[in-house]
């Protein structure tokens, strides 16, 4: 099935993959290494500022992003 959502909206594309790994293992930032939580905090700022996004909402969409890449070779 064709998600027209994450098409258009590409955060919740990312959002979904990062939800389906997280269901197997927790992941926090504190996993993260050191360039890689530099990097989530910077895209979770971008987010936060320039997005318009909560805190919150930033955070873990820059994780599912952080995630995202990791997996795919980033």
């Amino acid at each position: 099935m064709l998600d027209l959502d994450s098409i258009f909206d590409p955060d919740r594309a990312v959002q979904t993959r990062a939800l389906n790994l997280s269901q197997s293992r927790k992941v926090l930032p504190s996993d993260l290494t050191a360039d890689w939580r530099e990097l989530w905090e910077e895209r979770a700022a971008i987010r936060e500022y320039d997005g318009g996004y909560p805190r919150d909402v930033a955070e873990s969409l820059a994780l599912a992003e952080i995630l995202d890449l990791q997996l795919n070779g980033g």
